[in-house]
């Protein structure tokens, strides 16, 4: 019985990452309600449906109006409880665009804050594999975009400090990061 309930998990979120691939059906997916059930998956499901769900959640939040039926089915919370594990990698990439879209939303940015969630992303910045760090690092961006006390938060627990070991020569870092890394220390500090 529960190999089958994943089975059909991993299948509707496939289908809904197809769906939601669609910028034309994303409000009607919204309104059909699958915000909720997707949400769910992200606690219980199988990685693969989990990966599925996190990319059709990322792609329903990019409407800023999407945000608020995600928050209010845990969605956020759910998000940043994955992000705080250090094992699936692909998930934690993925949550982190996710959550950049609803950040948008001034509340529930300074929900992410009071939940923790700039220690979060300044702890990512360190993980070894590079879709985390460069999610966590265009979240914090998003963070200090135009607002001075989450900028100087961000300095204060070292978000500085860790961008700048992005950019050391003797580490193998991509292009990319080292772009998106010096970009987030320009907007920090400047």
């Amino acid at each position: 019985m529960v190999a089958g309930y994943l089975c059909v998990n991993e299948y509707a979120a496939i289908g809904f990452a197809v769906v939601s691939g669609f910028a034309c059906y994303i409000g009607a997916l919204v309104v059909a309600g699958v915000v909720a059930p997707l949400v769910r998956v992200l606690v219980s499901g199988s990685v693969k449906a989990r990966k599925y769900s996190v990319l059709s959640l990322m792609r329903l939040t990019k409407n800023g109006d999407n945000a608020w039926a995600f928050s209010s089915h845990g969605g956020v919370t759910t998000l940043l409880n994955l992000c705080s594990r250090d094992d699936e990698h692909e998930l934690i990439g993925l949550s982190c665009r996710a959550l950049r879209n609803v950040i948008v939303v001034e509340e529930i940015k300074r929900f992410m804050i009071d939940e923790g969630a700039i220690s979060t992303f300044i702890n990512l910045i360190e993980s070894r594999h590079e879709l985390v760090q460069i999610g966590s690092i265009e979240c914090l961006q998003s963070f200090v975009l135009g607002d001075e006390s989450v900028r100087n938060l961000v300095i204060k627990e070292g978000g500085v400090r860790k961008l700048v070991r992005v950019l050391d020569p003797k580490l193998n870092t991509s292009f990319k990061l080292k772009e998106i890394a010096s970009r987030a220390i320009e907007n920090l500090c400047f």
